[in-house]
């Protein structure tokens, strides 16, 4: 009976290892707790998951994206990358900084197309309600509220023209890098 009870014991544990060493080489069939953006200065590369509080991310996304290459043979990943000088080095990051830049502004500049888009249509909203009134106190704050708008309009426009005379200039530096 002991025979059978060691031998059960044995082969219990024997199982047991096994699996464990199955869950700590492999990361196939595990949970994904969560994705996560990839971000490299400002610009989105492609979306990492998240198991048991680690990230993964597509290592070939991440390689070109920093200028180097990957490669997959017989289950090992590489990643080469051509050494540069400083001064390409230097460009390259004045690219990448001009590029994140110009996407912040042409963020910036949408925003406020929209909110100006939103704040005219307010105006005819308002101006529609005001029209049916007819007493003339009753429609001070009507006017206040489409004053207001207009001044925000005007706001959001002078700065999306600065923000297309910057794009611009941004347009000029990155044609001379390049």
């Amino acid at each position: 009976m002991k025979k059978v009870v060691i031998a059960f014991v044995a082969g219990a544990l024997l199982m047991a290892s096994g699996q464990v060493l199955a869950d700590s080489v492999s990361k196939i069939g595990k949970k994904i707790d969560g994705e996560a953006k990839v971000v490299l200065n400002g610009n989105q590369l492609s979306n990492a998951v998240i198991s048991e509080g680690k990230s993964y991310a597509p290592v070939r996304d991440i390689a070109e994206a920093l200028g180097a290459s990957a490669s997959y043979t017989k289950g090992v990943i590489t990643i080469e990358k051509a050494m540069t000088d400083d001064a390409e080095t230097l460009r390259i990051e004045k690219l990448a900084s001009l590029n994140k830049n110009k996407s912040l502004l042409i963020e910036e500049k949408n925003s406020r197309t929209t909110a100006n888009q939103n704040m005219k249509a307010d105006n005819v909203k308002v101006q529609e309600e005001m029209d049916k009134i007819v007493q003339e106190w009753a429609k001070e704050s009507y006017r206040s509220r489409i004053s207001s708008n207009n001044t925000g309009i005007a706001t959001n426009e002078k700065r999306i023209a600065d923000i297309d005379v910057e794009i611009a200039k941004i347009d000029a530096e990155i044609a001379a890098l390049k």
